[in-house]
């Protein structure tokens, strides 16, 4: 026996409440780094109420069953989209979002008739519908830091895709029909795909959608794992593990790699006399002098507290020595504001080049030695070690 579209539609709306449920409960066991769950919960608790009214159907006023009901379903899409905005921290989509609940409030107050069941006003609501699922499928993609599609990332859009499809289609067939159209509870076949396929497709992105908070945090994890949470660059275990793969590939191939170590002159002071949040404030600005002046295919990072360390690939200490130069003279002239004060600053260095059969552990500690000797000798130099 066929279900009843009145059921079919009621049940949607629990199932729709139970999601919401799971997501409210799940946006506090993630990061505040990690956002739209709350956005995606509250779109499932007002598709859920729309459901509502849509079942109630010829037992309460046309204008809450069929008016107020569509108006919420385009907000309950909108908000999904948000959502999914919100969560790749994109802008937020204002101008096509107004558009459509714009357009949907115009068709459901007389803009194509006031019958509850118009076929002209159903083409309107299905095709912003449709408009709707394919900007989600595509914000689902534009994570700005993911490098790669995930899994979660292929269910989400591949739903909301699948749905976009659904409500095109639907707005063909009814374009095409030539029969009575007998609106949202007939029990036509394109109507029970539509209302299948909505029901199916909804629950099926909201999954996706948990699948994607989850690998973003076990993403966040990894990250936090190999990166510096003040500055961003590399760790000291995360450079040592790519220091030591470096250091082969540089005596497979019989190339030139070398080491430069910085440290920053009179920490302390800075610290003792414009307070810690001034530390962290020149750390960063030595992390964003790093990253103006080495290449992709070096390899830096924070080593600890306030020294730096970089492998440079196919560079012979000659290399080296230059871009230590060139990276002391640009610190050397920076100026980090901190409040009203004004903190200039200075770094002195130790460079050395690998040589044959040395271990990485051996190549740090000669340019740590270099680095103590520009110390003693007065800061704000380079010593090279051969």
């Amino acid at each position: 026996m066929a279900l009843d579209p009145r059921t079919f539609i009621a049940a949607t709306s629990l199932a729709s409440l139970v999601m919401m449920l799971v997501f409210f409960v799940q946006s506090r066991s993630f990061p505040e780094s990690i956002r739209g769950f709350r956005t995606w919960g509250l779109a499932l608790a007002v598709g859920a109420i729309s459901a509502s009214l849509f079942a109630a159907r010829n037992t309460i006023p046309g204008v809450l069953s069929s008016v107020l009901a569509h108006i919420l379903l385009v907000v309950a899409f909108v908000l999904a989209l948000w959502a999914l905005a919100l969560f790749n921290n994109r802008p937020l989509p204002w101008r096509i979002s107004l558009a459509c609940v714009a357009l949907v409030g115009f068709s459901m107050t007389g803009l194509f008739g006031f019958e509850q069941e118009s076929v002209l006003r159903t083409m309107a609501t299905a095709a912003v519908h449709g408009i709707l699922f394919g900007c989600c499928a595509w914000m689902a993609t534009r994570d700005r830091k993911s490098r790669r599609l995930k899994f979660g990332i292929y269910f989400t859009s591949s739903f909301c895709a699948i749905e976009m499809a659904i409500n095109f289609a639907r707005v063909i067939t009814l374009f095409s029909d030539n029969h009575e159209f007998t609106g949202l509870l007939s029990v036509d076949p394109m109507q029970r795909i539509y209302l299948g396929g909505f029901s199916v497709n909804i629950l099926l992105a909201s999954v996706g959608f948990v699948v994607m908070g989850h690998e973003k945090l076990v993403e966040n994890y990894q990250e936090l794992a190999s990166h510096d949470e003040l500055t961003g660059l590399y760790n000291r275990r995360k450079f040592i593990e790519g220091g030591e793969l470096e250091l082969k590939r540089a005596a497979r191939y019989d190339r030139n790699i070398s080491v430069l170590i910085l440290d920053i002159d009179h920490f302390k002071v800075i610290n003792d006399t414009y307070g810690h949040q001034a530390g962290d404030v020149v750390i960063k600005d030595i992390a964003a002098v790093m990253r103006e002046n080495f290449r992709e295919l070096d390899l830096f990072a924070r080593y600890g507290g306030e020294e730096f360390v970089a492998l440079l690939s196919e560079s012979k200490l000659a290399d080296a020595a230059a871009l230590a130069e060139r990276v002391r003279v640009s610190i050397s002239q920076r100026i980090v504001h901190v409040g009203s004060d004004k903190i200039t600053y200075t770094a002195s260095f130790g460079v050395t080049q690998a040589r044959p059969a040395e271990q990485l552990t051996q190549l740090i500690a000669r340019a740590d030695a270099a680095l103590y000797t520009a110390k003693n000798a007065g800061k704000n130099r380079i010593e090279l070690s051969s």
